[in-house]
């Protein structure tokens, strides 16, 4: 299959988008046309996983700086390891569609590895090392046990942030699979290897660090962001995304929503069972808000139990594509901020730093 028909494949995989409409590549213009022309460059394709936000450009800005600045760009952690670390989140969060695309990307890129340098001992000692990071981010591990140099830990943490963040918004919003509709179960591997190969072109070359921050205004440095001093293009880069996320949150999310969110995320400290978003109390949020604070909680909390009622609910009030999207990716991204929030602390013995409920859909 040649890269253009592969291209071909993954716009087609557009039009499966779930409860918005995507911007066609054809029709972009000015800040979506930008993010999307630098995500083909870098990524190799358009993803579905990107231009799912395109209905509220800063948001796909920033979605796209995480992205590109955490998983793509060069730095200390390789990318083998970083896909690695994004395909262990996925499984831990039963979310299939990111798990083929980690996956494949990662099985191509040790396939080119190996090619490249068929040293035995140096490949085995690299696997060696994956494996054990990859067991640290499914088992939940923390800063102080990550088996890795304190250079790479913003990395790593940045790395599951914003895979954490991805994992919501595909439940959301895109199929079960990334492998497109019509092709039969007995093509499904072979159409994978086939993505991952095409893929590892723009994977394996250089990504020079910090080319996406023009896309966003420089911003303040949050205080849940200091796990992130030992990396200046990370710390530049997701406090960019958090300011345009945040923007988004207060056009769009009403505030005592925000606040139960923040509240609800706070008191869970990653001990004890999964939070259960349909038992909360909304007795804080006025009715006309609780079909938000519902799609809000679910999404961060159980983004697997949001369903097209969830969804049309809060509709009713006439908000449209962009409103649907300024709320979930800012629910995404507060329940990822905690997330990376606990991985650079020392949570309670026994904590799972991981509080997203994996029923299946």
């Amino acid at each position: 299959m040649s890269g253009f028909l592969i291209r071909k494949a993954f716009h087609k995989t557009l039009s499966q988008v779930c409860h918005v409409r995507v911007v066609p590549p054809t029709q972009a213009r000015d800040l979506v046309a930008s993010v999307y022309a630098q995500a083909e460059r870098d990524h190799g394709v358009l993803s579905p996983l990107v231009a799912v936000h395109s209905a509220a450009p800063e948001v796909l800005a920033a979605c796209w700086v995480m992205l590109r600045e955490t998983l793509i760009a060069d730095g200390h952690l390789d990318r083998v390891t970083k896909e690695a670390v994004a395909t262990a989140v996925s499984i831990q969060n039963a979310c299939q569609y990111c798990v083929e695309a980690h996956l494949s990307t990662l099985d191509s890129l040790n396939e080119h590895r190996d090619a490249a340098a068929p040293d035995d001992v140096a490949t085995a000692a690299a696997d060696h090392t994956i494996r054990a990071i990859t067991e640290w981010a499914r088992a939940g591990g923390t800063w102080r046990t990550a088996p890795v140099p304190a250079e790479q830990l913003p990395e790593l943490v940045a790395t599951v942030l914003t895979v954490q963040y991805l994992n919501r918004m595909a439940t959301l919003f895109l199929p079960r699979s990334a492998v497109p509709a019509g092709i039969p179960d007995a093509g499904r591997a072979a159409t994978l290897r086939l993505y991952g190969r095409f893929l590892v072109g723009a994977a394996a070359r250089p990504h020079t660090p910090g080319v996406a921050l023009r896309l966003l205004p420089a911003a303040p440095v949050p205080a849940d962001l200091g796990w992130a001093k030992g990396s200046p293009n990370v710390t530049g880069a997701l406090a960019r995304a958090f300011a345009a996320v945040d923007a988004a949150g207060a056009r769009s999310v009403p505030k005592p929503v925000r606040a139960l969110l923040d509240r609800e995320l706070g008191r869970w400290n990653g001990s004890g069972p999964d939070p259960d978003p349909d038992e909360i109390d909304l007795s804080t949020v006025e009715e006309r808000d609780r079909p938000a604070a519902r799609l809000a909680l679910r999404t961060a909390l159980a983004p697997h139990e949001v369903d097209r009622g969830t969804v049309e609910e809060f509709r009713r009030g006439r908000r449209g594509d962009r409103a649907l999207l300024e709320l979930t990716a800012w629910a995404s991204l507060a329940a990822a901020r905690r997330i990376a929030g606990r991985l650079a602390a020392e949570p309670p013995r026994g904590a799972d730093v991981l509080p997203f409920r994996r029923r299946p859909r």
